[in-house]
């Protein structure tokens, strides 16, 4: 039910390691999961654009100290 932290690490190596430039959506085991489970606006950039800021947005908010 838990990984040990040595196991931890070693996954999230991998995942650094392994990874082109750009931004990557990654599994519990280090592993690239792509667009999978990530729900997007279908075909309106408008739409796509206020998605991408909205999360901008609340990630500045929910990490800023």
């Amino acid at each position: 039910m838990t990984t040990s932290p040595e196991t931890c690490t070693d996954h999230m190596l991998v995942a650094l390691l392994d990874a082109d430039k750009g931004v990557h959506r990654r599994n519990d085991k280090g592993y690239e999961i792509g667009m999978k489970g990530f729900s997007m606006p279908e075909g309106d950039e408008e739409k796509k654009d206020q998605a991408q800021k909205a999360l901008w947005d609340h990630s500045l908010q929910a990490t800023t100290v």
